[in-house]
């Protein structure tokens, strides 16, 4: 994973930076399609920096600070909790109503990050016994 190795070679705080400053430079030419009025408007400007600064950069400081401590692929595992919080948090505080497919699909997530956090023997650890 990228930015794994970026981390490794460079601060977490100029990891986030870079990789949101290639995403702002690639989402520019939106700014000119889609009518960008709102963000003008107070409730806007408030909308936009929550999620800008808070729900999204701080976020990804996060993550970045965690790729320090573990391994690019157990990272990206770990992430898929956050889409199975927002989807519980759907069921129970905004009411959306789930098919058993999809509750079935949160089972699975949630069991295959619940196998993924059991701590595994090393092969050192196997042949000392």
């Amino acid at each position: 994973m990228l930015s794994e190795k970026l981390v490794r070679s460079g601060s977490p705080i100029s990891v986030s930076a870079v990789v949101f400053l290639i995403s702002a430079l690639l989402l520019s030419p939106f700014l000119f399609i889609f009518d960008m009025s709102w963000v003008f408007e107070i409730k806007g400007a408030l909308v936009s920096l929550h999620l800008g600064v808070l729900a999204t950069g701080v976020a990804y400081l996060l993550f970045s600070k965690g790729l320090v401590q573990v391994q690019g692929s157990t990272a990206v595992t770990l992430s898929l909790a956050e889409p199975l919080t927002a989807a519980v948090l759907g069921v129970f505080v905004v009411g959306e109503v789930f098919s058993l497919a999809s509750w079935l699909g949160i089972v699975l997530i949630f069991a295959g990050l619940t196998i993924l956090s059991i701590p595994q023997k090393t092969t050192q650890s196997k042949n000392a016994a």
